[in-house]
């Protein structure tokens, strides 16, 4: 008798050895999710950040390209006169030449053309205006 109570307290203490590995086994891995369930919802959090942020600064980079678009430049440059008065030196020139270079001249500078469209002169003959 006294063998039988030695094998069942040894197939006992077996059962409580057996189990307590068993529960300690659960619950490692309960914490282990719940550690596994903690880091994931640290990681989500920090992509909604990420996704948060990335949203603002595309809409701020939507806004910015829209106004850069919007902005209209106008750029005004102010020519200097290259030519004050007429000088004809040692050139011959009939009167059409002389009047094709006034009206050059007075197209470059921005004034209304002088002398008449077909080729003669307004007044005065051929030596009117030249020195």
């Amino acid at each position: 008798m006294r063998l039988q109570f030695i094998i069942a307290a040894a197939i006992a203490v077996l059962g409580l050895v057996v189990g307590a590995y068993f529960k300690g086994h659960s619950d490692g891995r309960a914490i282990q999710r719940a550690a596994t369930a903690a880091s994931v919802e640290r990681a989500e959090a920090a992509a909604k950040r990420i996704i948060r942020r990335a949203y603002t600064f595309e809409q701020r980079l939507a806004a910015a390209q829209a106004e850069r678009r919007a902005e209209i430049r106008e750029i005004v440059r102010e020519v200097p006169t290259v030519v004050q008065r007429p000088v004809y030196r040692n050139v011959c020139v009939d009167d059409a030449g002389v009047q094709l270079l006034e009206r050059a001249v007075a197209a470059a500078n921005g004034e209304p053309a002088v002398g008449r469209a077909d080729g003669a002169r307004a007044e005065g003959g051929a030596d009117s205006g030249r020195d």
